[in-house]
């Protein structure tokens, strides 16, 4: 192992102790999130890379909606349902200007240990203080639809987050018409292979304009 590997190892054991230490479940060794009811939890996404002898930790915070997730899990039967992929994030550095004048985070060789543990820290009380009323406000389908709307044609699986909102919202008629936009077969055959899916999951055909 590498000396810069092995500090990539030693900041993100820091930072996921320090973070379970303040508060926030840990679910795996490099997961943790922040339960807010049975739908939502705030999402905490922790990026870390190096280039020069330097490791840079980049903070991502958003929303988990479970409910979203295992829905799109059931219609497309790939892989697990996992509640550590965010359904909506954000960089944590983009909240707000306060946070934005923050120094970065960054970590050498050099760094001992007390510094690793103090800026695992700062990082923690900013996810406290900044990220989780941010998280928060997302938590909700009609926040989440305003936030994926917008996203639909970049795909990612917006269109299918997007769709889920829709329904749980009861947006019948904008629920319809965005079906008939995924099943077009425009952007993907998995797209349209998901509405129709969907479709037959709430017990809708496809010329049913009755919902």
């Amino acid at each position: 192992m590498s000396d810069l590997t092995s500090l990539r190892k030693r900041v993100s054991n820091e930072i996921f102790h320090s973070l379970e230490q303040h508060g926030f479940s840990r679910f795996r060794k490099s997961a943790v999130n922040w339960p807010f009811d049975s739908e939502f939890s705030a999402w905490v996404g922790i990026n870390i890379s190096s280039s020069n002898g330097v490791c840079y930790v980049i903070p991502n915070v958003g929303v988990h909606a479970c409910l979203i997730e295992k829905t799109i899990h059931a219609i497309d039967g790939v892989g697990r349902y996992d509640r550590g992929i965010a359904t909506f994030a954000v960089p944590l550095f983009s909240i707000n200007e306060n946070i934005e004048a923050e120094p970065p985070f960054s970590f050498t060789l050099e760094n001992d240990q007390h510094f690793l543990e103090s800026e695992s820290t700062r990082l923690s009380n900013m996810y406290l203080d900044v990220g989780l009323p941010a998280a928060k406000q997302l938590a909700s389908y009609e926040a989440l639809a305003a936030e994926l709307k917008p996203m639909c044609e970049s795909l990612g699986l917006a269109p299918e987050r997007y769709t889920i909102c829709l329904h749980k919202l009861g947006r019948d008629r904008e629920l319809l018409d965005h079906l008939s936009w995924c099943e077009n077969g425009e952007y993907s055959e998995y797209l349209a292979s998901f509405a129709r899916g969907f479709r037959e999951s709430i017990g809708l055909g496809k010329h049913d304009y009755s919902l």
